[in-house]
């Protein structure tokens, strides 16, 4: 699960990382993949924090995510 929130701590909303993308040809490397309106937020003014549940459904933990733009080139 995703949590966006505005730079005052406001919840903005929650969006569940349904697609899952394997990197390289290890299955148990992977990440999880969400989006949300572009209208939600304008640039620079809000933080994202991706909340790990295990199966169960309990809390694991908290951490900021890579965040990338649609069509954004990596590198210089």
């Amino acid at each position: 699960m995703f949590q966006v929130s505005d730079l005052s701590g406001k919840l903005l909303g929650e969006f569940e990382a349904r697609e899952t993308e394997i990197l390289g040809s290890d299955p148990n490397f992977s990440r999880k993949v969400t989006t949300w309106p572009a209208d939600l937020t304008a640039p620079g003014s809000y933080t994202a924090v991706a909340v790990i549940y295990d199966k169960k459904g309990k809390e694991l933990g908290r951490v900021a995510p890579r965040l990338v733009s649609v069509n954004m080139k990596q590198g210089y």
